[in-house]
Formats: C-alpha cells, sequence, structure tokens
C-alpha cells in the first residue's frame, strides 16, 4: 500500500480502513447477486446509459433504443421515430420499470417518465452523483433498495 509507504505510522489503520471497505463492497455485490436471482432477465428501459453496470450486475435487460439514451446523454433530443419506440416499450408494457436519470431532467425524459406512471410501470430514480448526506455505500444501498422494491411487485 503506497499510503502505508508514505507513512507508516498509519500503516494498521490503512489495512483496516481497506479491509472493512472491502467487506462492505462484498456486501453490495451479495445484494445485486440477490436480486439478480430474482429478477435477472427482466426488461427495463433507462433513460440514458447511466446505470449500465448495475443493470448488468443486477440480470436486468436494457431494451431502450440506444439511439434514444445517447441523444439524451449527449444533450440534444432523440428523433420523433425514436422517442415513438420508447412511448412503444412503456405504453405496451414491454419495460417493466423505467431507470430515470433525476440529475439531468429534460422535457423528453419527464415525458417519459409520465408515460411509466401513467402505465404504472414503477420508476427507478437515479442520481449521477452521490446525493448530499450520503457516503458511496449508503447510495449504492439506496439504489439496490429501490431496484429491489420496484421488482419485488414486478
Amino acid at each position: 500500500m503506497q499510503l502505508s509507504d508514505m507513512n507508516p505510522s498509519g500503516a494498521d489503520t490503512y489495512r483496516a480502513n481497506a479491509e472493512a471497505f472491502s467487506d462492505s463492497i462484498e456486501e453490495l455485490e451479495d445484494r445485486a447477486a440477490d436480486i439478480r436471482a430474482e429478477s435477472a432477465g427482466v426488461e427495463v428501459a433507462q433513460t440514458e446509459p447511466l446505470t449500465e453496470y448495475l443493470l448488468d450486475e443486477l440480470g436486468l435487460i436494457d431494451i431502450a433504443p440506444v439511439e434514444f439514451t445517447r441523444a439524451v446523454e449527449h444533450g440534444t433530443d432523440p428523433s420523433a421515430a425514436v422517442t415513438a419506440r420508447f412511448s412503444d416499450l412503456l405504453e405496451d408494457g414491454e419495460a417493466s420499470v423505467l431507470v430515470y436519470n433525476s440529475t439531468r431532467e429534460s422535457p423528453t425524459t419527464q415525458i417519459m417518465r409520465d408515460l411509466a406512471e401513467e402505465n404504472n410501470i414503477p420508476v427507478v430514480a437515479v442520481a449521477e452523483s452521490i446525493p448530499a448526506g450520503m457516503d458511496y455505500l449508503e447510495w449504492m444501498h439506496s439504489v439496490l433498495d429501490d431496484f429491489e422494491s420496484v421488482l419485488s411487485g414486478v
């Protein structure tokens, strides 16, 4: 550990903190595996590619049109045809959950959120950064709580 080399008197503290953090990450991984065991294969749609790795870890399949999510990610509006394809996923109930970026809302993404709510599709709002008053681990547990909650009803 580089910190231990730079500050040998703190080596025990650094080691203990690293072990505690590693244990906490394993707990998150275990929770994700439990959710995956119950919900693998559920189709979801996200408004932009914010949670790709998490969806993969949870075994969820993102069926949102890539053209839609990439346009939103780049701050542009998707074409009308692509927006219609996304709308159809929500209106037809193909997407069981809408994963919504709560940090970067736009009129287009708000329409998708409203459409999901009108069609009784649960919404998981995920922020791009750690919310005030939380640390990383608390944030990740709260995101998993939200997924666990909505997926239990799917």
